[in-house]
C-alpha cells in the first residue's frame, strides 16, 4: 500500500473534496508576489522525451502528481514543446467533471471488507493528527484512506495535489486553447487501484501485512521522488525498485506491475494513436511510467517504430 501514492495520484486531486481538513489551513489562491517569485524559479522540471515517426514529432513527458509552488510555471524547453504540440494527452482529463465525477463516486468504500486492527487504530491516530474527518474518511476504500493520510502529511512539506504538475499542464492546454485527450478511463485507473482481497473474501492482502513503521517510510520516499523530478535525476528516478521499499515480496512486485507496467501498453497506444492521426502530441504521464525499459512507455514507442531521444 506505501507505493500506491506514488504511482496513482492523480486520483488525490478529487480527494481534496473528500475526506479532507477540518482544521489544516486550506489552500489558497498564490498572491502576486508568490506568483511572481515561482515565474522567476521557473526552469525545466521532470523528464522530457522526442518521439518522431511518420514524418512528425510529439513529446512525452514524466511528471509528479503532487507539487510545490515553486514548480508551477515550466521552464523553456517543457514550454517551447508544448507550443510546438496541438493536443495534449494526459493519464486523465481532470479538467472534465464527469472524469472527476467518476473517480469521486469510485473511491467510495461501497462494500468495505474487514480491517486490521492495527491499520484502523493507525487511520484513527493520523486523522487526529492531520485533522482529517474521520468518518469521511472511513467512507473510502482502503487504500484511498492511506492516500489521503498520506497527502496530508505531505502538505507539511509543501506537496499539494492542486499543483500537481497534470493538473497545470490541463490548465496551460485550456489556455493554449489546445485539445485534452485522456490517456486512459477513470475506470482504468480504479481498477488498477483495487486492491486484491483474500480468497475468502475477507481482510485485502495489502491490509494483512500492513505496517506503520513501515508506512513511514512511504513519507521519505515520496519526498525523495520529489527532489529527483525537481532536479531532472533520471538516475534516481531510474533507480527507483531499489529505494521505494515497494519491491521487496511476490505481492508487491505483483502489485507494482499492476500499478505500472499493465498500464503502460494502453498508454502507449493511445499516444500511438494519436500520433497516427497526425496530430503533435504532447504527452504526461507520471514519471515511473518512464523507466523500465522495453517495457516503459519510451521503450513500447521505440517498438512501435518510433525515434525516441530523451531530451533530459
Amino acid at each position: 500500500m506505501r507505493k500506491l501514492l506514488t504511482v496513482l495520484a492523480l486520483l488525490l486531486w478529487t480527494l481534496m473534496h473528500s475526506a479532507f481538513a477540518e482544521c489544516l489551513p486550506p489552500l489558497r489562491e498564490p498572491s502576486a508576489e508568490q506568483l511572481q517569485a515561482a515565474r522567476q524559479q521557473a526552469r525545466d522540471r521532470g523528464f522530457l522525451w522526442r518521439i518522431s515517426k511518420g514524418g512528425h514529432t510529439s513529446y512525452l513527458y514524466g511528471t509528479i502528481h503532487l507539487a510545490r509552488l515553486d514548480w508551477i510555471f515550466p521552464g523553456a524547453q517543457v514550454l517551447g514543446a508544448l507550443r510546438l504540440t496541438d493536443t495534449v494527452a494526459l493519464e486523465l482529463n481532470l479538467l472534465d467533471q464527469d472524469t472527476v465525477s467518476a473517480i469521486q463516486k469510485g473511491v467510495r468504500d461501497a462494500s468495505p471488507a474487514p480491517q486490521p486492527p492495527a491499520f484502523t487504530h493507525w487511520v484513527r491516530q493520523k486523522a487526529e493528527e492531520n485533522c482529517l474527518n474521520l468518518q469521511q474518511l472511513q467512507a473510502l476504500r482502503p487504500e484511498v484512506q492511506l492516500m489521503s493520510i498520506t497527502m496530508a502529511v505531505a502538505r507539511k512539506s509543501g506537496l499539494e495535489a492542486s499543483y500537481g504538475i497534470d493538473m497545470l499542464l490541463a490548465r496551460i492546454a485550456k489556455d493554449l486553447g489546445r485539445p485534452i485527450e485522456p490517456l486512459e478511463s477513470a475506470q482504468d485507473q480504479l481498477n488498477a487501484l483495487q486492491q486484491e482481497v483474500s480468497q475468502d473474501g475477507g481482510v485485502a492482502d495489502d491490509l494483512q501485512s500492513f505496517s506503520p513503521e513501515e508506512q513511514e517510510q512511504s513519507d521519505q520516499v515520496l519526498l525523495k521522488l520529489a527532489a529527483a523530478w525537481e532536479h531532472s535525476d533520471f538516475a534516481t528516478m531510474e533507480s527507483y525498485a531499489q529505494w521505494c521499499h515497494c519491491m521487496e515480496t511476490a505481492s508487491d512486485r505483483q502489485q507494482m506491475k499492476r500499478l505500472i507496467e499493465d498500464r503502460n501498453p494502453r498508454m502507449a497506444n493511445r499516444i500511438d494513436a494519436l500520433h497516427g492521426l497526425g496530430h503533435k502530441v504532447f504527452a504526461a504521464v507520471g514519471s515511473l511510467h518512464l523507466i523500465g525499459g522495453d517495457q516503459a512507455v519510451p521503450g513500447l514507442l521505440e517498438k512501435r517504430g518510433y525515434s525516441v531521444q530523451r531530451v533530459f
